[in-house]
């Protein structure tokens, strides 16, 4: 995480700034923000068979068809950014984006994330 840290808030610094917002010591910051990211293991398993009902003299029997199935693994990955209003202690704007991956994470793999992350704040107005 270390080697993703850096590059990670250099984009959001960039990217923020880009919206004319500037970077100020937390005391004196109106926005703090929060970047979260996880990476959880998930299995897959896809069956590709279908069952049908069939009568024989025996009573209902389900006889099953091209039993074949799939197992496979990823890593579900997500990334989320929380804007946090200093003042009245609470979470002002969210936004998150999420990836099912293999292999290492990649610094410029997370700066495209975060820049799509960004591109939808500040928020449209209502109306």
């Amino acid at each position: 995480m270390l080697r993703i840290a850096q590059p990670a808030r250099a984009t959001l610094v960039r990217e923020l700034t880009a919206k004319g917002l500037s970077e100020a010591p937390l005391e004196k910051a109106d926005l703090a923000i929060n970047l979260r990211g996880q990476s959880l293991p998930r299995v897959e398993v896809r069956d590709y068979g279908y069952t049908y009902p069939v009568m024989t003299h025996q009573g209902m029997v389900t006889v099953r068809q091209n039993p074949y199935a799939t197992v496979s693994t990823y890593n579900e990955r997500t990334l989320v950014v929380e804007m946090v209003d200093t003042k009245a202690k609470e979470v002002v704007w969210v936004g998150w984006t999420k990836k099912n991956s293999s292999g290492a994470v990649k610094a410029e793999d997370v700066q495209k994330a975060l820049e799509n992350i960004l591109s939808k704040f500040p928020p449209a107005k209502a109306g």
